[in-house]
């Protein structure tokens, strides 16, 4: 490795690489709903508890950054059929991975909203009632419930059912972010 400052390209590089040369194996050994890899934006609390949680189960964190374009052209651009991601992003990054995993064959099988606008409190709308049910008496740490609700339940099989769940609001939380699987 050369001396000198790491480069955002140098991150992007190393990662896409070791996603590359991960054999098969080694991801079948994880739990069995675990997720490959979970999408952060780092500028948001909540978002990096998540990934922490997700991280601690063996999914491969990767940082949204400025741009989530990098990730998809970078380590997420040679995806095969059974890596799932999973992540907590901004609307706009949400609806970039929804349409760029769309190309790489994935499908969106769980969305959720998480609303912080109203003082005081943070409203979900969820995608899968299992993952709901984790919420109920979370108090501010939704982010780490969500992530072990996904965790448990199979939020990898579609689901058309929503549910809406009310938690307290942490302090600095995030307007609105998105949760969701892609598999």
């Amino acid at each position: 490795m050369a001396d000198g400052p790491t480069t955002r390209r140098a991150v992007l590089t190393t990662g896409a690489a070791i996603l590359a040369t991960a054999p098969a194996a080694a991801r079948a050994k994880t739990a069995e709903k675990a997720f490959d890899i979970v999408v952060f934006d780092s500028r948001y609390p909540e978002s990096r508890r998540f990934a922490a949680v997700m991280a601690k189960s063996g999914a491969t964190p990767l940082d949204v950054g400025e741009e989530i374009g990098d990730l998809w052209f970078g380590p997420l651009a040679r995806l095969d059929a059974k890596t799932r991601v999973c992540g907590l992003t901004t609307h706009a990054d949400f609806f970039i991975s929804s349409s760029f995993g769309r190309e790489k064959g994935k499908a969106l099988r769980y969305e959720g909203q998480h609303d912080a606008r109203a003082p005081g409190e943070v409203t979900h709308q969820i995608g899968c009632t299992a993952t709901a049910a984790s919420l109920e008496g979370c108090g501010r740490d939704w982010a780490g419930s969500l992530a072990q609700g996904l965790l448990k339940s199979d939020a990898t099989r579609t689901r058309k059912a929503k549910a809406k769940v009310r938690t307290a609001r942490p302090p600095k939380a995030a307007a609105t972010l998105f949760s969701w699987v892609l598999a």
